[in-house]
């Protein structure tokens, strides 16, 4: 938690499980709840951040919890720190993929 002088900012993380037991489509139901748990989350001011970042599962909502200028921003740190853009394909860029010639060795 972090405590300033005029707003409170709280880090508050949420985790659900739910016992799928013999339901054909688990993974679709986990999805609908995920994704109408974090849109509520937005829509009373809250963001789908991440200590990792906003990563995959949370790209979708990029555009609703920064600004344009914002996403410039973190757009041109990415470009300046991993230019051939290895590290979390996709997660800012939409481009999934090195960049270039480099491969990885995985």
């Amino acid at each position: 938690k972090q405590w300033y002088q005029r707003r409170v900012a709280v880090g508050t993380f949420f985790f659900f499980g739910f016992y799928a037991g013999d339901l054909p489509n688990p993974l679709e139901v986990y999805t609908i709840l995920e994704t109408s748990a974090r849109e509520e989350v937005l829509a009373n001011g809250g963001s789908v951040s991440h200590h990792h970042g906003i990563g995959k599962v949370r790209a979708q909502y990029l555009e609703d919890t920064i600004s344009t200028a914002g996403k410039q921003a973190l757009l041109a740190v990415k470009h300046g720190l991993d230019p051939q853009n290895i590290f979390g394909c996709g997660n800012l860029t939409g481009v999934v993929g090195p960049t270039g010639a480099l491969k990885s060795k995985l």
